[in-house]
């Protein structure tokens, strides 16, 4: 049957036939501990009741809208985002993916600063629609290629400061092009790497000081995963435009865009947009059960501190084995380096590792040219299934140098 699908990505052999919290079984009734939530979407764990409880009652109502009516359902969900934007005090539009999201910031920003240009970290991922792609890792895989896309290096403690530098240069040349600038605040495609807070606070000053918007693309920090609602929050960063998607629809289709208050024209905006599922009433009671859920459990003090003792483990991991290498998080987002002498190409490095990790019962996936191991399971992850993990984990490692050798002496 698999070769009826389009094959786009490398297929994995488990075929799923059920899913439950944070557990997957396939089709030959193997369990499986998903320990990236599917794809980082359902924080509150696969075939939540509650929230198909919500989706049911809601679907009994009204599930879809034309693009200019407007429901209780949305109307609420825009009242809950706004509340826990903070000093945002967001407007938002409902969407189905993150890519149109990243469309949609980047349609209105442009037509709002009458301006092109776009600034975007050299390793971040923003989608792979036309627009979102050719910001996608500095846009070198769209084609055809566009002009007045500016990518920046990733800044770490070291080299923030030069980072810095650089970046004014080019906005003093080059900001009359310069419309946005967008980042992700904790970049995990690009390697699980975490920029200094610091370097945030003076590129907002930046993007001020030469009129230029700041956009957070959110679709995996956003909404709880870092134990706090918004990354930017903890950062004390405010964005001008913040992308959402991933787990704020918690395993459905769901995406926002918010705009600062403060950035939106008076009279309006200019131009429309239409969207066939754009504020869809389905999606306001899927964000509404989300948000409710998260403060009424508490979730985000406990994301932290399931978080300190994930990563205290890894560390713990780290000190063993030296293939693990800087293990790092914040909250639920997670992730090491592998660090195999004389290896340059992870690619298939990272391949043995994920399938031995497979046959212990655990699903990873890894970035960064197959070197980063990255973790973002369900906010309701036990401690036990934390623990599962890490025990799996160690048995992998123990052998883990024997394996690699006996795949490059074949």
């Amino acid at each position: 049957m698999i070769n009826k699908l389009l094959p786009v990505v490398s297929f994995s052999d488990i075929i799923i036939k059920l899913a439950k919290g944070s557990w997957i079984i396939s089709n030959e009734n193997k369990e499986y501990l998903d320990m990236n939530c599917g794809q980082f979407c359902s924080i509150l764990g696969h075939s939540n009741e509650f929230l198909i409880e919500a989706i049911t009652k809601n679907g009994n109502n009204i599930q879809h809208t034309n693009s200019s009516m407007i429901s209780i359902e949305i109307l609420e969900a825009a009242e809950k985002l706004n509340k826990i934007s903070g000093n945002m005090d967001a407007k938002s539009i409902f969407l189905t993916t993150g890519s149109e999201a990243v469309e949609f910031a980047l349609r209105y920003g442009k037509n709002l600063k009458q301006k092109t240009g776009i600034v975007c970290f050299d390793k971040g991922y923003h989608g792979l629609t036309y627009g979102s792609q050719t910001i996608t890792y500095s846009g070198k895989y769209a084609y055809p290629q566009i002009n007045n896309i500016f990518s920046i290096k990733i800044p770490n403690t070291e080299n923030m400061l030069q980072c810095l530098k650089k970046l004014e240069e080019l906005l003093e040349k080059e900001s009359h092009k310069i419309a946005l600038m967008i980042l992700e605040p904790i970049v995990s495609v690009g390697g699980m790497l975490f920029p200094p807070k610091e370097y945030f606070l003076e590129v907002e000053k930046l993007c001020k000081k030469y009129d230029i918007f700041l956009v957070f693309d959110e679709s995996q920090t956003g909404i709880g995963r870092t134990g706090e609602w918004f990354y930017f929050q903890e950062i004390g960063c405010t964005p001008d435009i913040l992308i959402l998607s991933k787990g704020l629809g918690g395993g459905y289709p769901v995406s926002a865009v918010l705009f600062k208050n403060e950035i939106i024209p008076e009279k309006g905006f200019n131009i429309t947009h239409y969207s066939s599922h754009q504020n869809d009433p389905f999606l306001g009671s899927i964000v509404n059960f989300i948000i409710t859920c998260i403060d009424k459990e508490l979730l985000l003090e406990k994301i932290k501190e399931k978080g300190k003792y994930f990563l205290n483990e890894l560390q713990i991991l780290a000190e063993k084995y030296p293939v693990i290498d800087s293990p790092r998080g914040k909250g639920l987002i997670l992730g090491f380096d592998l660090k195999v002498n004389n290896i340059k190409n992870y690619r298939e490095i990272s391949k043995i590792f994920l399938k031995e990790i497979e046959k212990r019962g655990v699903i990873l996936q890894a970035t960064n040219g197959g070197q980063t191991i990255r973790f973002l399971p369900s906010y309701l992850i036990k401690y036990q299934e934390i623990k599962k993990c890490i025990i799996e984990l160690e048995y992998v490692l123990k052998n883990f140098d024997n394996l690699v050798i006996k795949k490059y002496e074949e």
